[in-house]
């Protein structure tokens, strides 16, 4: 896959678009309306820096809700671009991904979905079991993954955003 900003117009405008919807109810000291408000001077420069590889992260921002629970959030720029980097990998990696994948936009719904097949299926079956690996995530070797995704996407500059 080749990363030439060219290319990358249509992911950043449709991201946009995502991220303003997402973000319309933001209090006004948010960085979504500043973002608003330069996109059409500053959207080109965070094309090609993504582009060329070198866009650097912030530090998620610890927000205090109304309700009092805390959580953290990326910057609106990263959402974007974090945003743009999955729709770029889900392309990419769409003919390695099962179809049972239910988490994934276009295989079977979501949860919804999942429970619904696994009804389906129950008369089929005598017994089920459930499984959870507790942290599964955390025991994946991270080296072995990266290798895994450069043989599948071969682009040095989405490996070293993943990396």
């Amino acid at each position: 896959m080749f990363l030439s900003p060219a290319n990358l117009v249509d992911d950043f405008t449709n991201a946009y678009g995502w991220l303003c919807k997402c973000r319309k109810n933001h209090p006004p000291d948010s960085d979504i309306w500043t973002l608003k408000r330069e996109w059409e001077d500053k959207s080109k420069g965070i094309i090609n820096t993504f582009a060329s590889g070198s866009y650097k992260f912030n530090v998620q921002k610890k927000i205090r809700l109304a309700c009092g629970e805390t959580i953290a959030m990326w910057s609106s720029k990263d959402s974007l671009v974090i945003k743009v980097l999955t729709g770029i990998l889900q392309k990419k990696l769409k003919p390695y991904l099962s179809e049972y994948c239910y988490h994934l936009n276009g295989h079977g719904g979501g949860l919804k979905g999942a429970v619904r097949d696994a009804m389906d299926d129950l008369p089929k079956y005598k017994f089920f079991c459930e499984t959870d690996v507790k942290s599964y995530y955390d025991s994946i070797d991270h080296y072995i993954l990266i290798m895994k995704l450069h043989d599948s996407i071969g682009d040095k500059t989405i490996i070293g955003y993943v990396w």
